[in-house]
């Protein structure tokens, strides 16, 4: 649809609904200078792609994996983990939903977010978990048999 002074209508909407999005994030400028400006990730944008990457791995998944059942490549999977792309909240329901968690779980350690027990693990706990996952189920129960030994040891 064409305005009567000839600029089109359609690029007047697009400028307002862009400079309402401007405000919203800071802006830098893009790497290559190439002179487009870019929104750049908040701190809660960072934050919640960590805890997406420590989900992932408290459940055992790979990026691959992840990437498959949400509909993405796994190159997606590490620019949203490092925040170099911000999550979508459509996406964020359906990283929930395939880790089954809460999409709350997601702002964990955000200023006033409550605080996720499973997010306190250290890097090294972690890694611990990660391998533990990788072990077919015969190596999994061993590991857990001798886990109950030392335990009944201690006590």
């Amino acid at each position: 649809m064409q305005h009567p002074q000839g600029k089109y209508v359609v690029r007047r909407l697009l400028a307002v609904q862009t400079s309402r999005h401007q405000r919203a994030a800071p802006y830098v400028r893009n790497r290559q200078q190439t002179g487009r400006v870019m929104r750049s990730a908040t701190d809660i944008d960072k934050k919640v792609g960590e805890n997406l990457c420590k989900f992932r791995l408290l459940r055992g998944m790979s990026q691959e994996k992840l990437a498959e059942a949400v509909g993405v490549t796994f190159q997606q999977i590490q620019k949203y983990e490092k925040s170099r792309n911000r999550i979508s909240a459509s996406r964020l329901w359906q990283f929930s939903t395939v880790l089954e968690i809460g999409v709350d779980d997601f702002y964990d350690g955000i200023e006033g977010a409550v605080r996720n027990d499973a997010l306190k693990l250290t890097p090294e706990q972690l890694t611990l978990m990660n391998k533990y996952n990788a072990l077919r189920e015969p190596q999994k129960q061993a590991v857990q048999d001798y886990v109950a030994f030392v335990r009944k040891r201690r006590s």
